[in-house]
This record gives C-alpha cells, structure tokens and sequence, in this order.
C-alpha cells in the first residue's frame, strides 16, 4: 500500500545506486557538507508485472504525480554546448555532426537527510530541455514534427534510466546523457567556488569530487576544458590544482567512449584526452 502512494525513485537500485546512496547518507551523517548529481530521469528502468506466468516490462513513470520531497531551482540552470544538433528526417531524429547546439540542464533538489537529522545534504538531479521549445520557421512551413526536434532531442536525454545501448543510436545516447550529467555539474561546482574565491588554485582545498565507477569519467577532461579555457590556466600549471589526484585509469575509460561519439560531445574535450 505504502508502495503505491510514493513509488521508488527511478534513479537506479544496483549496486552503483547503493553505493552512491550509501555515500550520501554516510556524508551526512558524518555532518560533511556534500553536493551529489545525477540524472532526473522520467522513466526508471521497467516496472515489472506477470501475466499467465512471464514477465512483462512496462514504463516506471515514478514522476507521474508530483513529488514533496522535490525542489525546482530554476535561477541555477546551466548550458551545455554540444558539437551537433537533430532533425526529423523519414519519420527518424537524426544528429547532425558538426553543427553546433546546446541544452539547457535545469536542476531538482532533493534533501540527504543524515541519522538524527543534524545534517540535510542535497541531491541535485538534472532535467534536459531545449534552450528554445520549437522553431517557429519549421512550423510556419508545415513541419511540424520536425520544429519540436530539439525539443525531442533535450526529452530523450532524461528520458530513460540506462536506455539499450546495443545500437550505434542507444550508444550516441548514452554518451550525450554522461556528457551532459558531468557537464552540468562541474558547471554548478564551479560556479559555487567561484562565488567565494577568486584564487583557482584554491579549487582542489575547497571542492573534491567522487565519480561514482566510470560513467561520470568525463568529468576529468571536462574539468581540464574549464581550468585551461575559462581559468586560462596553462598546462604546466595543472599540478597546483592537483588534478593529477585523478585515479590514471579514467583516461583509459573515457577514451572507449569519446572514439564512437566524440562528434556529438564537446570537440575541446577530446582534444584533452587525445593530448
């Protein structure tokens, strides 16, 4: 009964969603002031039911009614640039390479409560949404599936909690949705460091990042892409950062991935790892 009034988050109930939640829950406890991220999915991974004995999947719709526990921020949205855009062609999206456009990620806060509640850290999931909802020429000209494209586009990226990644478009997918998480988040981490400190090479005193396995694993040339293009460190400096703090072994897990879908995530960010 309790179940159905308030249904599980579809965040993900593995083993890398225990322990993400086993590292929030601790921090708070302990009364460490903590940031988690993540995706704001739609759907989670299935809902299960039976039917004459098998199994049958259906959509996990958790968002279905509107959630107390769940705050908009909407004054701390973040732009993501990507290195291509979609259209509709034959009924299909399609990405196109090498036209530059961008997301808007919109962030919604949920509290950490620690044991005996001293202590409320936050959980902050990003949402997907187009910086412009159609365009307006596409639909004055009668397309007008194809003017809410990246509408479409922004919608698929929160869509789905590990959407099949067995096809060359599941695996596109996949990357952008890890793009945009760690994208989005050291956009808001830096942005909260910067609002106290002028001084970059306070960062690595002020802020430590956990990535939980290796699906936010591009977060390190991301985070190389700020220090080099916004705080115009030089490369030589990167030590007073301490960024060599980063475990070796994420080069090796971001490279698998920027080699099939580099052309839709940020060109900058692939010239760090290939350097």
């Amino acid at each position: 009964m309790l179940l159905e009034q308030e249904p599980d988050a579809g965040l993900g109930n593995g083993g890398l969603g225990r322990l993400a939640a086993c590292f929030l829950d601790s921090m708070a406890t302990m009364q460490l002031p903590a940031m988690g991220y993540g995706l704001r999915y739609e759907y989670g991974m299935f809902r299960q039911v039976f039917s004459d004995g098998w199994q049958q999947e259906q959509p996990d719709n958790w968002l279905l009614h509107q959630d107390p526990w769940e705050v908009l921020r909407p004054h701390e949205k973040v732009r993501v640039n990507l290195n291509c855009s979609y259209e509709v062609r034959g009924g299909r999206l399609r990405a196109i390479v090498g036209k530059p456009s961008s997301l808007i990620g919109v962030p919604y806060d949920r509290p950490v409560v620690g044991y005996g509640g001293r202590t409320i850290n936050t959980l902050r999931l990003w949402a997907a949404r187009a910086p412009d909802y159609f365009d307006f020429q596409e639909f004055s000209h009668g397309e007008f599936v194809g003017a809410v494209a990246e509408a479409l586009e922004a919608a698929s990226i929160t869509r789905v909690l590990y959407p099949d990644d067995s096809t060359t478009t599941g695996q596109g997918l996949r990357f952008v949705q890890e793009y945009f998480l760690v994208a989005c988040s050291l956009a808001d981490l830096i942005r909260r460091f910067r609002r106290g400190n002028a001084d970059w090479s306070a960062l690595a005193d002020k802020a430590a990042i956990q990535m939980n396995d290796t699906h936010p694993a591009m977060a390190v040339p991301e985070l190389m892409r700020i220090l080099l293009d916004e705080a115009h460190l030089e490369w030589n400096r990167r030590g007073i950062l301490r960024a060599e703090r980063w475990h070796t072994r994420t080069t090796h897990c971001c490279r698998k991935p920027w080699r099939s879908g580099r052309s839709r995530g940020s060109k900058r960010c692939c010239r760090v790892i290939c350097r």
